[in-house]
């Protein structure tokens, strides 16, 4: 096996908590402010219910790199290797696997794996660039809930707008700075969302449960 010792990969960061958000657990962290965002473009998505994965051209994980096989994984590995060659040594795809159901029951999915951001090197490309490499990688983002300067009254009423349209539940929603940033200040550049109507699955881990395929719309 060739000698991965000197490749850069890398477990995806920790997004915090809004400071709104309205449901986390203890072993999330919550931002005291969101100063970080005003006066900022910004971009926000819709929060996907799935596992985070992460490809290379030449490897791909989930949250953690010894992550273990699991079914709900093979679509994921075998979608991305038929991509991950346009990618150059120094390049990351971060994407949210929704294979399998977790909390929320999807079935009208536009995929099963969502380009979330782009890194070349230490530095996530902007949300424009981003959309240029979905693009290249036939591959789909989440859907844009607000874009423009940072809100929170804006932001939230536009949710619950999406909510009410969705014909899907709705987990809540991720807010990114639209320009690039550096690894190094991911914690300010990045934030997310959970809706008091998202209720954790209180029985066992999804990966030890029967696995229930989403569904894709029609």
């Amino acid at each position: 096996m060739e000698d991965q010792s000197n490749k850069k990969y890398s477990k995806y960061p920790r997004t915090f908590h809004l400071p709104y958000s309205k449901h986390f657990t203890t072993d999330d962290k919550r931002l005291t402010d969101d100063l970080q965002f005003k006066g900022y473009h910004i971009i926000c998505l819709e929060k996907i219910d799935g596992e985070n994965f992460s490809g290379y051209n030449d490897f791909c994980h989930a949250r953690s790199l010894d992550s273990n096989n699991h079914p709900s994984r093979n679509f994921a590995k075998d979608f991305w290797f038929k991509r991950a060659y346009l990618l150059d040594d120094n390049m990351k795809a971060v994407c949210e696997n929704v294979f399998a159901k977790h909390t929320i029951y999807y079935q009208n999915l536009k995929t099963y794996l969502y380009l979330l951001n782009f890194w070349i090197d230490d530095l996530c490309l902007s949300w424009s660039e981003t959309l240029e490499y979905a693009n290249i990688l036939d591959m789909v983002t989440p859907n844009i809930i607000y874009e423009g300067i940072y809100d929170k009254e804006k932001i939230l009423i536009a949710f619950e707008d999406y909510k009410n349209q969705s014909l899907d539940p709705v987990e809540g929603f991720v807010v990114r700075l639209e320009k690039s940033f550096k690894l190094k200040d991911f914690g300010k550049s990045v934030a997310k969302y959970v809706d008091d109507e998202f209720i954790i699955n209180s029985g066992k881990h999804w990966m030890f449960e029967k696995m229930t395929q989403n569904k894709l719309k029609k």
